[in-house]
């Protein structure tokens, strides 16, 4: 029989990695018609916006995944109504208090404040559509409102900032937009506002529920985001915007790789699930974390590949040097997608402390070590910083995680993880070794590492239902 696992995460690499292949289009135009500066400004603000938006929705998607997915159709109903009740009341008041701010102030900052918080209502929006429409099985419609709203989003950008030259707006209005498209797309195809009566004050009490679950996840999200984010922060305010933007064009290439990881964990998170209390659950998931090592692995060689093949379109550009830093950022993708899904164990268990206490404790070596290294090696350090804080993460859940559930370490790791590092080695000194070295071990060290992924990933089609 096919496994589930195999289908969810087929559907979810459709539908999120097409919308990346799409959003990767953007590097050419980052390099070639965005200034550095233009870019680390508007990362700042999304930085910032992508911060907020689980501490001020009080990360409510993941109690829909978790007590609406699999639930009989009323009890999902109303688990969706009531969040997006208070999710719509609550972006309601902070735009329009943000926009009376900066119609009643002449301060510089009512205009920050204006970006920040309608890019955290549009975000925090979109993510609870999606998930609502995830927990209903609308995976198909979860996948085509991303890669629609990545498509609008390089439509945009093309007329914004190459077409009309708009900079830092282009970069606002597009971003903005395109997350509009995802809600609008899965509202008109779901209708859930037509089941949310804003006459009728939701059930405090199953509300206070659902949100004693998500709340150490916001924890949880801000301490995630504070390894991602801290460190642009910083460089932003040390550094300047110019090398913020260099550090973040380089994280960009790093989030093509975090975005297939997503898709494996949304997949593993959704199965794991459905397997609590199973004699299978040791087994699959540790096939499943053996073969999700391969792949990445992998992957992540390819896109190192990938950038080593467009140098020479893009070294003579403004961001000639952030590309020695994508080996770390794409590190960083990888363990962070692993740290996540070594994670979904906890969720399995419902040991939801154990999320926000790893996360909190590599957040606090991630912020620690940017302050430390980059007044050494500038942003360098802070990439170096990032994977150091996301290493703390991946051991403390791996070990957490095996805990609770006895499953098989990954045998083939030391080997997979090696190709990927000599991949890296090799294209860090690229300018003094031999192009068929290169060539043949890159070659070798993808077929190989494919292989072992897929063939991972039949044996958890054998041992799925």
């Amino acid at each position: 029989m096919t496994s589930q696992l195999i289908k969810t995460t087929g559907l979810y690499l459709l539908g999120t990695a097409g919308s990346k292949i799409v959003l990767a289009s953007l590097i050419p135009i980052y390099a070639i018609w965005i200034t550095p500066s233009d870019l680390g400004e508007f990362d700042f603000v999304q930085t910032a916006a992508s911060i907020l938006a689980p501490l001020v929705f009080v990360a409510s998607w993941e109690s829909v995944i978790r007590f609406a997915m699999g639930a009989d159709r009323g009890r999902a109903n109303r688990v969706i109504a009531d969040l997006q009740w208070f999710a719509i009341v609550t972006g309601c008041s902070i735009c329009v208090s943000a926009a009376v701010f900066y119609m009643l102030s002449n301060a510089e900052v009512a205009e920050t404040i204006l970006v920040v918080s309608t890019l955290l209502v549009a975000q925090g929006l979109a993510m609870l559509w999606q998930y609502s429409a995830r927990s209903l099985s609308q995976r198909r419609l979860f996948a085509i409102s991303g890669v629609v709203s990545a498509i609008v989003n390089v439509v945009l950008l093309l007329i914004c900032c190459v077409l009309f030259d708009l900079g830092f707006v282009g970069l606002y209005v597009a971003y903005l937009i395109s997350q509009i498209v995802i809600f609008t797309i899965i509202e008109v195809n779901c209708r859930f506002l037509a089941k949310v009566s804003f006459f009728r004050l939701p059930s405090l009490q199953s509300c206070g529920y659902l949100y004693r679950f998500s709340a150490p996840l916001v924890l949880n999200l801000i301490a995630m985001l504070a390894i991602s984010g801290f460190g642009r922060l910083l460089i932003t305010s040390r550094l300047g915007p110019e090398e913020n933007g260099q550090y973040v064009l380089a994280l960009k290439i790093g989030m093509l790789i975090a975005a297939v990881g997503s898709v494996l964990t949304m997949a593993s998170i959704e199965e794991t699930v459905s397997r609590i209390g199973s004699d299978s659950l040791s087994t699959f998931f540790g096939t499943m974390i053996s073969g999700y090592w391969d792949v990445l692995l992998s992957l992540a060689s390819l896109v190192i590949v990938f950038v080593w093949a467009m140098l020479p379109l893009l070294e003579n550009t403004q961001y000639a040097d952030a590309f020695n830093l994508v080996p770390a950022m794409v590190l960083f993708a990888v363990l962070s997608s692993m740290a996540t899904t070594y994670g979904n164990a906890f969720q399995a268990t419902l040991r939801m402390g154990a999320i926000a206490y790893t996360t909190m404790v590599a957040a606090a070596v991630c912020v620690g070590a940017s302050l430390g290294l980059v007044e050494v090696w500038g942003a360098t350090g802070v990439a170096a910083a990032l994977c150091i804080g996301t290493l703390v993460l991946l051991l403390l859940r791996a070990v957490i995680a095996h805990r609770l559930i006895r499953f098989e370490l990954p045998r083939r790791l030391p080997l997979t993880f090696g190709w990927f590092a000599l991949v890296a080695i090799l294209f860090l000194i690229r300018d003094s070794i031999s192009s068929v070295v290169v060539i043949f071990t890159v070659a070798l060290g993808l077929v190989g590492g494919m292989w072992q992924g897929f063939s991972a990933l039949k044996r958890l089609r054998a041992i799925s239902g």
